[in-house]
């Protein structure tokens, strides 16, 4: 008999042998509120799936041998999360995803065996809307060029990608739908391809972290960026007041990291007393910035941000702490349950083994009946 249930969370495991590969799905039902798990070998139980992921997303962790599923059988799959697979991610495994038409997000953080071939792989991904690439640092302005034509991105992670220059960001800016855009630790990325962003207005959070060689008149070239709500600079130590007082056009900030920018003194401080939006300042490591400026920022700026002081103590208002607190209790709940998962992770492991003798021994005991089937006949 079969049920119709409402999925909230989805995930899979591949074991793969030398002629069986067996998949075991768990989903969670919300309205039944356990969890429920698929699992078959063979064509058949792809059919399955294909006919139940529609709209459903998908996280690989690998064994001993595996591969990434074709593309017949992901079919409606909108959310691949690769990045359990790390160095086992080959640039072939990212060509089997070109039939992916309806993917939108995409993660394969910390897969740095992924080059310049792998990426271009992905420019066939034309519904791509999020891409998260932290840690592939293999790749380098030629594979940035190759996203250019992912027309429809909003979020792209290039954390930790150190091959990246100018060259690679002046192709990105055709990319004018992003509103994420994450660069941290680029080192060298200079103030030439900050100019480059300008043309990204619908930007609202924008990391350039770590990006040592950044200067105020990198700064300068962004002021038209005027939807920023997120902006990370923190170890950018070549920025100086005159870079932070062009911070004061940025009135929808929320979130502003100045951590270990040293040059800073009471004068930028003090200009960031018109950000009357801010929810969260660090200004950790600013060792030039004086207690007197900083009481003056504490009484202009609103009474509910949390603020990282330079000497790295935090004040926050009793509104944040709260929030931290609810946050703390959901984080909590989370690490339970994801200790009843691991629990029902070994479950499952145990039974895709299982699967895969069974399937084994079955084909074996085929193979023999047919053997004896055909010696009795020669007889």
């Amino acid at each position: 008999m079969q049920r119709r249930y409402e999925y909230s969370r989805f995930s899979a495991v591949i074991v793969s042998d030398t002629n069986v590969m067996a998949l075991v799905f768990r989903f969670y039902s919300s309205s039944a509120k356990k969890w429920f798990q698929l699992a078959e070998v063979s064509r058949q139980f792809m059919q399955v799936i294909r006919q139940s992921w529609s709209r459903s997303s998908l996280t690989l962790r690998p064994t001993r041998k595996w591969k990434v599923p074709s593309p017949a059988t992901m079919m409606g799959l909108y959310r691949l999360d690769l990045r359990s697979i790390g160095l086992a991610l080959t640039n072939d495994n990212l060509a089997a995803l070109v039939g992916l038409t309806s993917l939108r997000s995409l993660n394969v953080r910390n897969c740095s065996k992924i080059t310049d071939l792998g990426i271009a792989k992905l420019s066939a991904l034309h519904s791509l809307t999020a891409l998260d690439l932290c840690s592939c640092d293999c790749i380098t302005d030629t594979g940035l060029a190759s996203l250019s034509v992912l027309t429809s991105l909003t979020a792209l992670d290039l954390n930790f990608c150190h091959c990246i220059t100018d060259t690679g960001l002046a192709s990105l800016s055709v990319l004018t739908s992003l509103t994420e855009l994450d660069l941290y630790h680029c080192y060298r990325i200079t103030d030439t391809g900050l100019s480059s962003l300008s043309v990204l207005i619908s930007l609202t959070g924008l990391n350039l972290s770590k990006c040592i060689y950044i200067t105020d008149t990198g700064l300068a070239s962004l002021l038209v960026l005027t939807s920023l709500t997120e902006l990370g600079l923190r170890s950018c130590e070549r920025i100086l007041d005159g870079g932070i007082a062009s911070l004061s056009c940025f009135s929808e900030l929320r979130s502003l990291d100045l951590g270990y920018c040293k040059q800073i003194t009471d004068t930028g401080a003090k200009c960031l007393s018109v950000l009357t939006n801010l929810q969260d300042l660090d200004l950790s490591g600013c060792r030039k910035i004086t207690g007197t400026a900083i009481a003056a920022l504490e009484s202009a700026l609103p009474a509910n941000i949390c603020f990282v002081l330079p000497s790295g103590e935090t004040r926050e208002s009793e509104m944040i702490a709260r929030r931290w607190e609810e946050e703390e209790e959901e984080l909590a709940e989370t690490e339970t349950e994801e200790e009843d998962d691991k629990t029902q992770e070994e479950m499952e492991e145990e039974m895709t083994r299982s699967m895969t003798r069974s399937a084994t021994r079955s084909m074996a005991m085929t193979t023999r009946s047919m053997t004896r089937r055909s010696a009795a006949r020669n007889y």
